[in-house]
């Protein structure tokens, strides 16, 4: 809308239901953006296509290590579901006071795989462990009366909802990433908006 001055000259300005129907476009466009990302559902699908890819890694290399040595306790691994000890690229970690409690498979590096996978969640902690004490990986292995190998997932989706995950505080990084990439959608949008209505009152 084009106001009259004191000088009798007509200057370009904003009227009040303008700004309205400019904030309400914005929190429509900003609902259909929360809706399209789903943050929270995108990065558990993300996390659990990684969790299957590591497990399928893990199996594959413990049933070559079988075929090799036609043992499983080598590794450690026994009928009760113990998790596996975060050894990542280390070969050989049976040292005193690491990988306690839990299944060294560092016996399979390099030879049959390249690293002991980690699942993604606990990649974002992997700096709270120590030489002393080596983590879980946050996969668990036994062997079943069958005389096969089960692995499972401990934070595989199917066992925690996608929102109780995207509210771990290990993951709060990437709630901010998410946060900022969909504020600067909105300022795009907004800025957009902006100067469609400029063009317009010229």
């Amino acid at each position: 809308m084009k106001l009259l001055s004191k000088k009798g000259a007509y200057r370009t300005g904003f009227t009040l239901l303008e700004l309205i129907i400019v904030i309400a476009i914005i929190s429509v466009l900003y609902s259909i953006v929360i809706l399209i990302l789903n943050p929270a559902q995108s990065i558990a699908k993300a996390y659990d296509s990684q969790r299957l890819s590591d497990m399928n890694a893990l199996n594959k290399a413990v049933q070559q290590y079988y075929l090799d040595k036609q043992n499983y306790l080598d590794l450690g691994i026994t009928a009760t579901e113990t998790e596996i000890c975060d050894t990542g690229y280390i070969e050989g970690a049976k040292t005193p006071g690491v990988c306690e409690n839990l299944v060294d498979l560092s016996a399979l590096v390099p030879s049959f795989i390249v690293a002991i996978p980690t699942d993604p969640l606990n990649l974002l902690s992997q700096s709270k462990d120590t030489a002393e004490e080596l983590s879980g990986n946050g996969y668990t292995i036994k062997i079943d009366p069958g005389h096969k190998i089960v692995l499972r997932s401990i934070n595989l989706t199917s066992n925690n909802s996608p929102t109780s995950l995207f509210n771990n505080l290990r993951i709060i990084d990437i709630k901010y990433q998410i946060a900022l990439l969909v504020s600067g959608i909105l300022i795009c949008l907004t800025l957009v908006v902006y100067f469609i209505l400029k063009s317009y009152k010229r």
